[in-house]
């Protein structure tokens, strides 16, 4: 679950950079008023926002996909080292 999450913040962080420059279209003039001047620099800071929170995200998706695939590896670590030393053939 945490993989196809983390995959998925990815993907749009990755889309919302890609059409970041888009938002330039629409640039005002220093001429125009300041409050077109001012929605436009809001635009862009929840664009970025936007970007920053998805590649947070994903980030905190990784470290909990890491973990649990280090909790599965440890168990089966341990249960290889239980079947060894107790002789017996590991479990498929």
């Amino acid at each position: 679950m945490a993989r196809r999450i983390t995959s998925a913040l990815m993907v749009v962080a990755f889309l919302l950079t890609l059409s970041w420059p888009l938002e330039f279209r629409n640039r005002p003039n220093a001429s125009d008023p300041l409050s077109d001047r001012k929605a436009f620099v809001s635009r862009l800071l929840y664009h970025t926002g936007a970007i920053v929170i998805c590649l947070i995200g994903a980030g905190v998706g990784a470290s909990i996909y890491v973990r649990q695939a280090r909790k599965e590896y440890r168990e089966e670590a341990l249960r290889n080292l239980r079947s060894l030393v107790e002789g017996e053939e590991p479990p498929a």
